[in-house]
Order: C-alpha cells, then structure tokens, then sequence
C-alpha cells in the first residue's frame, strides 16, 4: 500500500469545513487494504485509520512536522479529561471567552493527540464556525486549558491516544 504524499496548505483567510478523504493506491487489486485520511479545516492530514478487509488494524496521528504516530485503534478507557459533564459544562462557562458581533449557533470539533503521561501533545480544528474566526479562536484557547487527568488505558497501561472534544457556541 502506497500512501499519497501529505502536503502543507497555507492558511487562508477562509475557515473550511474539514473533509474525510480515502486517499491511498493499493499496489494491486488484490489488496483488500485501504487508508482512510482525516483532514483538519486547513486540509492538513492529521490522522489515518488503515483498513483491512473492513477491520480497523491501526491509527496513525499524523503530527505538524508530518511524522506518523501509532496511538491505540480503540483503548479500553479513553483518556480522561473531565469527572463528569457537569464538570465540562463549568469549565466551559468559566474559561470559553469569545467576542463577536455576529448571531453565532455552530459547534467547533477539536482533535487532541494524547501521550502515554496524559498531556496533550498536539490540537488540531477538525470543524469551524465558518462564519466565526474568533470562535476558532476562542476555542483553542478553551482546549490549551484542559489539564487530561489521565492517559487512554489499554490492558491497565496508558497508551497514545486521540480525542475529539466539541466546544458549542450559542449567542442567539
């Protein structure tokens, strides 16, 4: 299996809507092996699931540098970064700070590439408010406060892991 190169986008002014893409060549048609790539909103890789007759065999986090990081296909116990919701919903209303003067409804979808010691090595924005750049923003600003509490958790042993965290967004 032969992977598309990765390439770097320039950020534009414009927020995009992340996109899921199959992009791989199998090296011939009897390969039943096939990767699925994971865009942020830039159009930046940052994970891949490869495929195997229709099972998930491993999941690559694919860092800023580009360098490919094997995290753990599916953890017994995800990464733990609140007790609870009601916990995620006092953080939010006591840190999510934005500004705008826009009527803004939407929810920004943020990717967290989490190593074995639980600290969140890398974010990435999978899915914007288009219309809300300060919503972007304001959201990373929310995540760069999170303090994990603990890593993913394979057989007892915390393992990399990603999680997805979804900031909502309400002024109407």
């Amino acid at each position: 299996m032969k992977l598309n190169e990765i390439t770097t986008c320039i950020k534009s002014s414009f927020i995009l809507m992340c996109l899921f893409a199959f992009s791989c060549n199998a090296q011939n048609k009897s390969d039943a092996s096939v990767c699925q790539e994971m865009k942020d909103i830039y159009e930046n890789v940052y994970m891949i699931n490869c495929l195997k007759e229709g099972k998930l065999k491993a999941v690559f986090y694919i860092d800023s540098l580009g360098n490919k990081i094997e995290v753990c296909k599916a953890p017994e116990k995800q990464a733990l970064l609140f007790e609870e919701k009601k916990e995620f919903l006092y953080f939010l209303d006591e840190n999510l700070i934005w500004k705008t003067n826009k009527d803004i409804m939407g929810k920004i979808f943020i990717a967290m590439y989490i190593d074995e010691t639980g600290n969140i090595i890398e974010k990435r924005v999978i899915k914007a408010i288009d219309v809300c750049p300060e919503c972007t923003t304001s959201a990373i600003d929310l995540v760069n406060k999170i303090k994990p509490r603990r890593a993913a958790l394979m057989n007892g042993k915390p393992v990399k892991s990603i999680q997805v965290i979804v900031i909502p967004f309400n002024s109407i």
